[in-house]
């Protein structure tokens, strides 16, 4: 699928889309990418979706367009994200109009001494263009709703994490945490242990192909962030001359449907059907299945397996942005929308083949996958250290290689990886070979 299945959006996102693809002739996938991201930033964490008991995801997503210099990537991102922007730009008026009340009103309580002292007003942000984790912290705190973190470089977003630490900090571990959305944030202030228990931070940002091809794979996969971005790579077009105007209403129609998303209640995770419950289990065992070819390429195992998230969370943000169009009361996901987000998911699986083609070779893929088919050929269980080593694979013969080769099977799915009390670590393989 090369194009963005635009039709599994609402009219009033599918409209106006449509009308800036036909007006300024950017690709739709500048526009219908990101927007996932941006309805995800406003559903925040008001509810997530139950596909079972156990299996419960939040609607975090991590988008990336790539594209020439040049191409409009960012202006593309400008018009999806401008809801966000006048909503926050409102917020931050109706916050100076309450700071002025409240430093009179603070005024009088220190010369009067009453017995209330006001309570200072806080400026809920909903989004940034800073992912330094410190400030995202504060962020996070003042709106627990969640926060969109907007780069119009990723590049820059990768390479700056831990730069404040002297690269020793954890900022890759805690935007994995991130993406997962399970486990709370805590940390320590003034000797006081803190704790942020649903953070929130969808993603979305632009690169250039060219920028993805000096990025070594291994600095990009060791750990798996990349296999949670879902990417739009549109086909390069030139540039042509903006042919008349969007109009008025079709925005308006757009903003509504985006304010009506951050207005959505805080309530009990949305059901999914048993009819759309299945209808998702099919296509995860099917989208597995692929993984197990033999000609299937080591490197996109990692985003396969993310996909199964992938599926539950667009299904139930285009389940919200629907429900909100048409303001009809939230009841039960049903398969329509799962087929949806199949569509969506075959979309980026498209992407993603295309993207991971442009990144340089890396020893440790090529390492995992030798280990992986040498393990097949002997029916393997588990792997540890001195199975790995003593099949004298090239460049693989230091025990300190290990581990980083262990998660990154882990990360493609190939099984589960434990330490043992000395620290040794080992993988136990899927079904058992």
């Amino acid at each position: 699928m090369t194009e963005f299945p635009l039709s599994v959006y609402p009219d009033s996102a599918l409209n106006f889309i449509q009308t800036l693809h036909n007006v300024l002739h950017f690709p739709i996938d500048f526009f219908a990418v990101p927007l996932l991201s941006i309805a995800s930033a406003a559903i925040g964490n008001s509810r997530s979706c139950a596909i079972t008991s156990d299996w419960i995801e939040k609607p975090i997503i991590f988008t990336c367009t790539v594209g020439n210099p040049g191409s409009a990537k960012s202006p593309s991102i400008g018009k999806i994200i401008e809801p966000i922007i006048e909503i926050q730009r409102q917020n931050k008026i109706q916050y100076d109009q309450e700071m002025e009340l409240y430093e009179i009103e603070l005024d009088e309580f220190e010369k009067k001494k009453r017995i209330n002292k006001p309570t200072k007003p806080i400026f809920k942000q909903l989004f940034t263009s800073d992912n330094n984790v410190e400030g995202l912290r504060n962020a996070l705190v003042s709106n627990l709703r969640g926060i969109l973190v907007y780069r119009q470089e990723l590049s820059a977003w990768i390479t700056s994490m831990n730069q404040f630490k002297g690269g020793k900090g954890d900022d890759r571990q805690r935007w994995l945490i991130f993406w997962d959305g399970k486990e709370p944030w805590v940390w320590n202030r003034a000797s006081e242990t803190n704790q942020l228990d649903n953070p929130f931070v969808p993603l979305c940002g632009t690169i250039q192909p060219e920028v993805i091809t000096e990025l070594s794979a291994e600095n990009l996969t060791k750990d798996g962030l990349i296999h949670r971005i879902l990417f739009g790579f549109p086909e390069s077009t030139s540039y042509q001359r903006p042919s008349g105007e969007v109009p008025p209403e079709l925005y308006e129609n757009y903003f509504k449907l985006i304010s009506s998303l951050y207005q959505i209640p805080v309530g009990p995770p949305i059901q999914f059907s048993a009819s759309a419950r299945n209808l998702l289990f099919d296509w995860c065992e099917s989208n597995d299945e692929e993984t197990q070819s033999e000609s299937f390429k080591p490197e996109l195992v990692g985003p396969w397996a993310k996909m199964r998230g992938q599926l539950a969370r667009i299904s139930h943000i285009l389940f919200e942005m629907w429900t909100c169009q048409d303001k009809t009361p939230p009841k039960i996901l049903e398969e329509t929308y799962v087929n949806m987000g199949i569509r969506v998911c075959e979309y980026f699986k498209s992407q993603c083949q295309k993207t991971y083609g442009l990144l340089q070779s890396s020893p440790l893929l090529d390492q995992a996958s030798e280990v992986i088919a040498r393990a097949h050929k002997r029916q393997l269980k588990e792997l540890n250290s001195h199975c790995i080593l003593s099949m004298k694979i090239k460049g693989l013969n230091k025990s300190e290689q290990i581990k980083p080769l262990i998660q990154l099977l882990e990360e493609q799915g190939h099984g589960i990886s434990t330490i043992g009390k000395l620290g040794s670590v080992k993988i136990t393989l899927k079904n058992g070979k």
